[in-house]
C-alpha cells in the first residue's frame, strides 16, 4: 500500500530492547525481515535497525558476510538504534532549561551512566556499525554531539557513512548545529511532527526555545551545513507520506517561517539525503547510471513552491512499475 505515496525504501527503526526481549528484537530481523528477503516478499527496500544492546550480534552478522546487504538489495543492515531521552509531549526530552510550569523539571536523561553507554557506542563503531541516537531535547542534541564526537565513526555499509540524531527537534543553538555539521551526523527530522506539536511548544517551551534556530530548525541546520533528512515515525506518530513532508517543511508550514526549506532542499531531503542517512546511497536516492531505478511519477511540478501535495500516479522499483493509480 505504501507504494500509493511514492514509498520504495524505508527505514525500519525495530523494537525497542524495553519493549520487547532482547532475543526477540534479534528475531524480529534474522527471522522476520532476512527470511523475508531470503523469499522475495519485501515489496519495498528496507533498511533495518536492531537495539543498541544487541550490537555484538550485529556485528558478528555482519564479519559472517562480505556485504551490509541481501543480496536481492531489498533488505539492508548494519545501524544500531538507541535513545537518549523522551518526548516532548510527556515532559521527558532533556532540556537545558525547565519546562515551563514544571518546577524544575528539565525531562529524561535514560542512560544516567553516559561512561558505559560511550562504551557501547564505542564498540559497535569500531564494529564498522551506523548509530542512530533518539535525541528530541536541546541538552540531549548537545550530549549526543559530544558522545559521538569523542568516538570514531562508524560505517553501516552501502554508502553514506556518518551516525544518525533522530529528530534533533530542538537544539540549543547555532553553536549546537554547527557542532553537528562538523560532526557529520545526520539529522532525521519530522516535518509532519510540527503541527501538532506547535501548541506544546509554545505551552511547555516559551516563544525562543520554540523559534528561529531553537525548534525544528531546518533552515538553520541546512545552512550550516548539516545534512538534512526527513523521517516520519509511522505508524506512531505520523503518516509514512515522503510528499507531504515536502510541502509540510516547506509551503505548508506555518511555525516560524523563517525556518522552511526550499522545495529543491525538501526533495533531497527524501531522496538522495535520506538515501545516505541510511547508508544506501550506493543504490538509490538519485536517477543516475548504475542505480537501482526506483521513482515515482506524479500529477503536478513538486519544484513548483505553491504546488500542493501532488498524487502519484506510477511508481517503480528496480525499473518495473509496481504502482498504478486506477
Amino acid at each position: 500500500r505504501r507504494r500509493t505515496d511514492g514509498v520504495t525504501t524505508v527505514g525500519d527503526m525495530g523494537t525497542p530492547i524495553f519493549s520487547l526481549p532482547k532475543e526477540e528484537c534479534w528475531s524480529e530481523f534474522e527471522d522476520v525481515l532476512l527470511r523475508m528477503a531470503d523469499s522475495g516478499a519485501l515489496g519495498v527496500r528496507v533498511k533495518t535497525c536492531v537495539p543498541l544492546d544487541l550490537w555484538a550480534e550485529l556485528a558478528d552478522f555482519v564479519a559472517r558476510r562480505p556485504e551490509t546487504h541481501h543480496p536481492g538489495l531489498r533488505l539492508f543492515w548494519g545501524t544500531v538504534k538507541e535513545f537518549y531521552d523522551g518526548s516532548l509531549g510527556s515532559e521527558t526530552a532533556l532540556m537545558t532549561d525547565p519546562y515551563l510550569g514544571s518546577e524544575g523539571n528539565v525531562g529524561l536523561r535514560i542512560h544516567e551512566d553516559r561512561e558505559a553507554l560511550a562504551s557501547r557506542i564505542g564498540a559497535a563503531k569500531r564494529a564498522g556499525l551506523q548509530v542512530a541516537m533518539h535525541a528530541i531535547g536541546d541538552l540531549a542534541v548537545d550530549e549526543t554531539i559530544s558522545l559521538l564526537s569523542g568516538l570514531e565513526s562508524g560505517g553501516g555499509g552501502g554508502g553514506g557513512g556518518g551516525d544518525r540524531i533522530e529528530h534533533a527537534q530542538h537544539t540549543s543553538g547555532l553553536q549546537a548545529l554547527d557542532r553537528m555539521a562538523s560532526l557529520g551526523a545526520h539529522a532525521v527530522v519530522n516535518p509532519l511532527h510540527i503541527a501538532d506539536d506547535v501548541g506544546a511548544m509554545l505551552e511547555k517551551l516559551g516563544e525562543e526555545r520554540a523559534g528561529v534556530g531553537r525548534s525544528y530548525a531546518f533552515r538553520s541546520m541546512v545552512e550550516a551545513g548539516v545534512a538534512v533528512s526527513f523521517g516520519s515515525d509511522w505508524p506512531l506518530v505520523a503518516p509514512l507520506d515522503p510528499l507531504a513532508s515536502v510541502v509540510a517543511a516547506t509551503s505548508g508550514r506555518k511555525h516560524v517561517p523563517p525556518e522552511r526549506l526550499t522545495r529543491q532542499e525538501a526533495i533531497a531531503a527524501v531522496t538522495w539525503r535520506a538515501a545516505e542517512a541510511l547508508n544506501v546511497s550506493d543504490f538509490v536516492g538519485r536517477l543516475d547510471r548504475g542505480m537501482r531505478a526506483d521513482f515515482v511519477v506524479v500529477d503536478a511540478d513538486l519544484l513548483d513552491p505553491g504546488a500542493e501535495k501532488p498524487v502519484v500516479l506510477k511508481t517503480f522499483l528496480d525499473g518495473e512499475c509496481v504502482y498504478v493509480q486506477e
